[in-house]
């Protein structure tokens, strides 16, 4: 058995991927993640947080909902690490885009959050440094914590980028991860096939079988535990798939495994499938054909009735003539 063959499988869909069939593919993927917040809004400076709201999201979120009895959804952020640190919750650019975004979706269609640490240059091309990315993230995801906290959380990265922008993370995103109310959701490709190459037109079954990628021994990613690895995305614009399309055609996949199989992952994102209504198909009604009589006795009364009202009108002719003379 593929160590994938029970895995929980996922897929993150944005504004980028703007034709989904939600009904078609949500049978083969157990859990979505949903951009709520685009980089765009960080990347520009812009001040006004329903600017930041994804286009897609409200429509993604529906969609999910209504097929296939819903599926979890983590709804994911990016944040500003150059962002002054004072401030309250309230305050907080970023909380206020989150907030705009999810509104009364929490716990309702929306199962859990996530923030995209990869954010490293600012509107003016400057690099952001280590203390801004460890100590603005900090503080960002324990406001998140504190705000959200019937929500599990995540926190999204490639290991190297941690390594070569942020090393600081590395003791808090520890600690908290140990605690339990944090869980990594990790960005490796290095497993995908080498060289690269494009796979298209990919049946969503095959996702576990023969575009499975391999899941190493031991420590499965660097100085991160499999204990905090919740999430795997093991490959980002790979694969396209039918059902998952842009405005421009097939749009490419970021294909996800999670540590758990898909029951263990619904608990902990403590999600209910809505029980689904089969269809009762209508058996199509077949018109009665008109039976002409055949009994020999009403046949005869038939043909009496008309020899009388032959006799009628002839009846009928005679006076009629009568009176008119």
């Amino acid at each position: 058995m593929s160590r994938f063959d029970t895995a929980a499988f996922g897929i993150d869909i944005s504004s980028i991927q703007t034709k989904i069939d939600y009904a078609g593919i949500s049978p083969y993927i157990d859990f979505y993640k949903v951009r709520a917040v685009n980089a765009t809004w960080i990347n520009q400076n812009i001040a006004d947080p329903a600017v930041a709201k994804d286009a897609m999201f409200d429509k993604h979120i529906q969609g999910i909902y209504d097929a296939d009895g819903g599926r979890p959804v983590v709804a994911y952020t990016v944040f500003d690490p150059f962002q002054d640190q004072a401030g309250t919750p309230t305050d907080d650019r970023t909380m206020k885009a989150i907030t705009n975004a999810i509104g009364v979706k929490a716990g309702a269609s929306v199962h859990g959050l996530a923030v995209d640490f990869e954010v490293t240059k600012d509107v003016n091309g400057n690099t952001a440094t280590n203390n801004q990315i460890s100590t603005r993230g900090k503080q960002l995801i324990w406001w998140m914590h504190l705000e959200y906290s019937t929500l599990p959380l995540e926190i999204y990265f490639n290991p190297n980028f941690v390594v070569q922008y942020a090393p600081d993370m590395k003791v808090w995103v520890d600690q908290w991860c140990k605690e339990g109310w944090l869980s990594v959701w990790v960005a490796d490709y290095r497993y995908q096939r080498v060289p690269y190459q494009k796979i298209t037109n990919v049946a969503w079954p095959d996702f576990r079988t023969t575009q499975a990628p391999n899941w190493p021994d031991g420590k499965s990613f660097p100085w991160i535990s499999n204990t905090e690895s919740y999430c795997w995305q093991f490959s980002g614009d790979t694969y396209t798939a039918p059902g998952h399309d842009g405005n421009n055609g097939p749009s490419t996949i970021d294909a996800n495994f999670c540590k758990v199989n898909k029951s263990d992952l619904w608990a902990h994102y403590n999600f209910a499938q809505r029980a689904v209504t089969p269809v009762t198909p209508v058996t199509p009604v077949t018109p009665v054909t008109p039976v002409t009589p055949t009994d020999p006795d009403l046949t005869a009364l038939t043909a009496q009735v008309a020899a009388l009202a032959a006799r009628l009108d002839t009846a009928e002719a005679r006076i009629n003539k009568h009176l008119a003379a």
